[in-house]
């Protein structure tokens, strides 16, 4: 009788793996998938006509849920299954996620152009900052260039858009530092300046949690990012 049992708790974990696999790289491709995203990611996905024609063309079936939040929170929902993945921007443990996309920003300080020479780089000490809320990565720099220049109580505007950002630079209401790929050259109300070489680059990741079976939902959104940033 004891044999009986185990042959059947045996047969019966069987049967779940199975049905486990079975949900994960059949039917998971039918449910939806929610990402966490930064907001330049996400309005990124919105402006990107052909990422969103690409996916919603192969993938009909899969419901896209992009959900704003700060790198450290979608750190944290990641590895609390609150988000199927997420990007992030910053340092963290990566040893119960696997990384399917790595992209590395370049970052530079950002002033209006208005009463500034371009070719040498302006006090820092004295500026009023431009910055995100805190646990943003370029929040974190821009506050340890400032201690390392000895400034330890800097005068700090807090926003929460890109375009808030560059729109209170552009007025010459501080500086900030963004990465390079969010300015326009064209732009010439403002003006762009090399960092220390410690804050010079600044790698975002799409993430997901290290496990046996994944949502095929997921793959395919991970596929289209990595074709879209190869085309682009």
């Amino acid at each position: 009788m004891k044999e009986l049992a185990i042959r059947q708790a045996l047969f019966l974990t069987i049967v779940m793996t199975l049905c486990q696999s079975r949900f994960y790289t059949t039917t998971s491709s039918s449910r939806s998938v929610a990402m966490g995203c930064r907001k330049r990611w996400s309005k990124w996905f919105s402006a990107v006509p052909s990422f969103n024609f690409e996916f919603q063309r192969h993938y009909p079936e899969v419901a896209l849920s992009l959900i704003n939040g700060t790198s450290p929170q979608n750190y944290e929902k990641v590895l609390n299954r609150q988000l199927d993945g997420a990007f992030f921007t910053g340092d963290f443990d990566m040893s119960l996620l696997e990384i399917e996309v790595e992209i590395r920003d370049k970052v530079v300080l950002l002033t209006a152009a208005e009463g500034q020479d371009s070719s040498e780089i302006p006090s820092i000490a004295n500026a009023a900052w431009v910055v995100f809320p805190k646990g943003c990565p370029f929040r974190t720099a821009s506050e340890e260039w400032l201690r390392s220049e000895g400034t330890l109580n800097a005068n700090l505007i807090e926003i929460s858009t890109m375009e808030m950002m560059l729109n209170c630079v552009q007025a010459g209401l501080g500086f900030a530092l963004v990465p390079e790929s969010v300015i326009s050259r064209a732009d010439n109300r403002l003006c762009v300046y090399p960092v220390p070489k410690r804050y010079q680059y600044a790698t975002t990741r799409l993430v997901r949690r290290k496990e046996q079976f994944h949502s095929k939902a997921f793959a395919a959104f991970a596929k289209c990012v990595k074709e879209e940033l190869r085309v682009r």
